[in-house]
């Protein structure tokens, strides 16, 4: 069993950036919210950095659990490069499976996800949820 001495990232959302949760320890990375900001570079460089360094000590499987209310353009940019550094765990045989997470009727989201499901080799599995006006799952 590998030890994790790297810590456990936690970014909590803002009315720009979405909340961001990831364990070493269980390989679980979750992101959900919008993405509006306008230096996005700035807020995924961090989340980057924390997968680079799991990359060196990564547990057998990762899951990495994306939901998103929003994206603007220059977000998807980072996100890409995000699950494209993910896809050295898999080219280091380790497991890794991406599910996204979208609202039921949100097809622009769910496209979205489809764009980036063609441009990878990771597999993506896609779960609609159905949340109401208030935000109750």
């Amino acid at each position: 069993m590998k030890t994790h001495t790297m810590n456990t990232l936690n970014i909590k959302s803002t009315a720009l950036t979405p909340a961001v949760n990831c364990n070493p320890s269980t390989g679980i990375i979750e992101i959900s919210g919008r993405c509006l900001g306008v230096n996005p570079t700035e807020f995924w460089s961090e989340i980057q950095t924390w997968l680079l360094q799991y990359l060196d000590s990564p547990v057998d499987q990762t899951t990495i659990n994306l939901e998103f209310d929003y994206l603007n353009t220059l977000s998807v940019k980072q996100l890409f490069t995000f699950l494209k550094i993910s896809q050295f765990l898999q080219l280091k045989g380790h497991k890794v499976q991406i599910n996204w997470i979208y609202e039921k009727y949100d097809e622009d989201i769910l496209e979205l996800g489809y764009d980036i499901q063609n441009l990878l080799t990771v597999p993506m599995q896609f779960k609609t949820q159905l949340t109401s006006f208030y935000g109750a799952a």
